[in-house]
């Protein structure tokens, strides 16, 4: 697994963490991938690894995790979170958060338009469940997880809960996620304000029970 690195939680580290990103996040309004999400999530791995267990709490054993994976040359993700004994895998796109990166507004229309960012980043899910199919009994994946996979999931992280003032735009971005299949699979695509409070309410209940 070269392309991966193993990682145990360090619970210490979790909590600066996860008070750093609730300090960008009440910072700024408006935040940048490249430049500031991307970066800060390269430098938390622990509450980076979080987010699998977040919103798959089936994994047992969050042990993997990689950052920028390469397919081969043709894709990229942002982030994959593995539990190499059940040989799962959680792939990730982070896209801007701010006010237009889920619908943003076109002249001369009432409803707002998905914004390019929210369909990029949606597209790149797609582009990767479909090369892990293509790839998937073959050994050359096998040889870059270390295993042959059994179980995979994707999550797109985008825009601000603010910005989903509008209960329409709400119950857009709700039906969205609840209703659309892809491979048997629903994406999960969530703002990172939910991410956040997501993060805060698992490992509350993960130090109790401790």
């Amino acid at each position: 697994m070269k392309d991966f690195r193993e990682i145990n939680i360090d619970w210490k580290a979790v909590e600066k963490e996860l008070l750093t990103l609730e300090n960008l996040l009440t910072t700024y309004q408006e935040l940048e991938e490249s430049s500031q999400l991307l970066p800060f999530f390269k430098q938390s791995p622990n509450l980076s690894a979080l987010i699998g267990k977040c919103y798959f709490p089936d994994l047992a054993e969050i042990n993997r995790i990689s950052y920028e994976f390469d397919f081969f040359g043709d894709f990229k993700a942002d982030l994959v979170i593995g539990d190499a004994k059940k040989a799962s895998f959680i792939f990730v796109e982070f896209e801007d958060g701010k006010s237009d990166s889920i619908f943003k507004k076109k002249k001369g229309k009432y409803q707002k338009e998905w914004s390019v960012r929210f369909e990029h980043g949606y597209s790149q899910i797609i582009d990767w469940f479909w090369k892990l199919e293509d790839l998937r009994q073959t050994s050359s994946l096998e040889g870059k997880f270390g295993t042959r996979i059994r179980s995979y999931n994707g999550i797109l992280i985008v825009g601000r809960a603010t910005s989903l003032d509008n209960i329409i735009d709400r119950e857009r971005l709700d039906w969205r996620r609840s209703n659309t299949i892809i491979n048997s699979k629903k994406i999960h695509c969530i703002t990172y304000d939910e991410l956040l409070e997501d993060l805060k309410q698992l490992i509350k209940y993960l130090q109790f029970i401790k």
